[in-house]
């Protein structure tokens, strides 16, 4: 079973499902593992943001795109969720009117 992305509205939601999806295909992956495929030596900045106590940055998106091979319709998706983590105009946009502007 492929992960649904679109199924979230928050970044921080879609990411925790995303490691527990992980963890469901591979009981072996961790928060640890995780952090070092995506090019981090320490999990602390990982779980700092799955935890919604720092913000997530580029980067990690950047990294999770190449780590994670993710399909372009998807990391559009997740683009839009990244904007939408750091822009606090558009909270009160519910997303499935969003979702549009991001289909083909």
């Amino acid at each position: 079973m492929e992960f649904n992305f679109s199924k979230y509205s928050c970044l921080v939601e879609l990411l925790n499902a995303y490691l527990d999806y992980k963890k469901e295909k591979n009981s072996m992956f961790s928060l640890r593992s995780w952090s070092k495929k995506l090019g981090y030596n320490y999990p602390s900045y990982l779980s700092q943001c799955l935890r919604g106590e720092r913000t997530i940055n580029s980067e990690l998106i950047r990294r999770f795109f190449a780590a994670e091979e993710i399909p372009e319709d998807d990391s559009h998706y997740i683009g839009f969720l990244f904007l939408k983590h750091h822009c606090k105009d558009l909270e009160g946009i519910p997303i499935s009117k969003m979702e549009s502007f991001f289909q083909r």
